[in-house]
């Protein structure tokens, strides 16, 4: 995990990276200095970091980079949904962003709590209710670097639920969208058991489980160890690290579960 701490204009991620940034009518530019030398996907992690950051405390509507600043780290800039313009890299902020309660959100950007995006629809339902497979699948996508806007998965994944949504999302459509974006998903069915030894060997996924008011999905990332950091399992928990024997045996209610999953990130 990162710290991050700010000084007037400048942010500190530990004292890895530090970003300096001027803001003017909700749009922020900045530069960044690397103190100690990091690889792709850390330097993929500290930028959503900081992006989530000034999203959350500055509300702001873009955010841009020159590109002859960004050196070598150009693709975590892409996947973090920065795209070329002129002679910058720009992220811009999804009008949907703003329109949900913060409180839904991890520093990370992150959906940690379903109970507050009553406002998206999920066919002729709520996402508070019936929408906790596009959350799911739109934080597997943060985890594995190919983030899309909250907008894209919500509509394109809730689009092939059933019965107008009255069930929920169907585990197979969700394998559907993932493949025809050319994530090379797997699928584990039926036994909670199997689904234990496919998330040891994996790298992060989506777990689909039955718990005492019915069926939940929610992504993971694997730390190794046995351990997985869980998102939007328990509503608004941070940081929710479990060793996944026990989050079986805590939340799930029968022998019954099944998984996706992928081997490399």
């Amino acid at each position: 995990m990162y710290n991050i701490t700010i000084n007037k204009n400048t942010v500190y991620i530990d004292d890895i990276v530090s970003f300096e940034f001027i803001s003017k009518d909700k749009i922020i530019t900045f530069s960044f200095i690397i103190h100690k030398d990091v690889d792709f996907y850390c330097f993929s992690e500290i930028l959503n970091l900081f992006t989530n950051f000034m999203i959350k405390k500055f509300k702001v509507i873009k955010l841009k980079i020159k590109k002859e600043n960004v050196n070598k780290y150009y693709k975590s800039f892409y996947e973090c949904m920065y795209y070329e313009y002129k002679e910058y890299l720009i992220r811009s902020v999804e009008a949907y962003r703003y329109l949900i309660d913060e409180n839904a959100f991890d520093n990370k950007g992150f959906i940690i709590n379903q109970s507050k995006l009553k406002i998206i629809p999920f066919k002729m339902f709520k996402t508070d209710k019936k929408g906790c497979g596009w959350i799911a699948v739109y934080n597997f996508l943060k985890i594995i670097h190919r983030e899309k806007t909250i907008k894209e998965v919500s509509q394109n994944v809730s689009k092939y639920a059933l019965f107008f949504g009255a069930i929920g999302q169907d585990i197979f459509t969700i394998f559907y969208y993932l493949r025809k974006n050319n994530i090379n998903v797997f699928l584990t069915p039926i036994f909670k058991r199997q689904c234990i030894r496919d998330i040891k060997m994996s790298k992060a996924g989506i777990i689909l489980y039955i718990h005492s008011r019915g069926s939940h999905y929610v992504a993971y990332k694997n730390l190794g160890n046995g351990k997985c950091l869980l998102y939007n399992v328990v509503y608004g928990k941070e940081n929710h690290i479990m060793n996944i024997e026990e989050f079986y045996k805590k939340y799930s209610i029968t022998p019954l579960g099944m998984l996706l999953f992928v081997n490399e990130v």
